[in-house]
């Protein structure tokens, strides 16, 4: 088999669309399906083999893989609070993908089971750099111990954000990738195992595409790059 790999969000739909009608490769892996995405309706009404990589909306009828999202924000913030640190801050681009509304659901059901309510001042969904000032003035207030953010790229802004508050703060990204030292912030990151995720994805549209089998999918458990510990490291309840 050969890959062709694309990096193109703002019109991908047109190209999916391009390659299932003209038929110029036998499969295609979706990464970072949207909540409600139209290349997966073009894929099908096509009968183009896929895989998609992220639980899509139509789990049932897609061969898919995608982490355990649930249960590692579960997990994370269920040790957090056992260890007394009640003021998480949740921080997303937006809960329009289903990694970012797992995570987020894990989130809000750790505090749920203890009788608490997640702060929703500490909630922020949407553009960090539109509720930047929001975030610092928690920080500022001493009203946050730890933040998670959805991503490592928003956890890395964030951690850049937190020494000029004079307090040490910890903060937790989901997808793993190298980041330099930064003082007075624990920075921490998931490591979402992409090759894992690329491997199962992978196999699944070639099985898809000999064997005719039926749709199938996997969740891979996750764990932190640097653990909060031990009991943290592995992503299930």
């Amino acid at each position: 088999y050969s890959l062709q790999v694309f990096f193109k969000e703002d019109d991908r739909t047109g190209l999916i669309e391009s390659i299932a009608e003209r038929r110029f490769a036998r499969g295609v892996i979706l990464s970072a399906v949207p909540v409600d995405d139209s290349d997966i309706r073009v894929l099908q009404a096509h009968e183009f083999p896929f895989s998609v990589i992220g639980r899509p909306a139509q789990s049932d009828s897609i061969f898919w893989v995608d982490n355990d999202n649930y249960n590692a924000s579960y997990t994370i913030v269920t040790d957090l609070l056992n260890r007394g640190k009640k003021n998480i801050a949740f921080v997303t681009k937006g809960l329009d993908r289903h990694y970012a509304r797992d995570r987020y659901d894990g989130y809000r059901q750790a505090y749920a089971i203890r009788g608490i309510t997640a702060p929703e001042n500490l909630i922020i969904d949407g553009d960090l750099g539109d509720q930047t000032d929001r975030l610092v003035g928690e920080l500022k207030a001493g009203n946050i111990d730890v933040i998670i953010a959805d991503d490592d790229e928003t956890a890395l802004t964030i951690a850049n954000l937190v020494p000029s508050q004079g307090k040490r703060v910890r903060v937790i990204g989901f997808n793993y990738m190298p980041v330099p030292h930064i003082e007075n912030v624990d920075l921490w990151l998931v490591d979402i195992k992409p090759e894992e995720l690329g491997y199962w994805a992978a196999k699944m549209l070639i099985q898809s595409m000999t064997e005719h089998a039926a749709p199938v999918n996997r969740l891979i458990p996750l764990e932190l790059a640097d653990s909060l510990s031990a009991e943290t490291a592995a992503a299930g309840t």
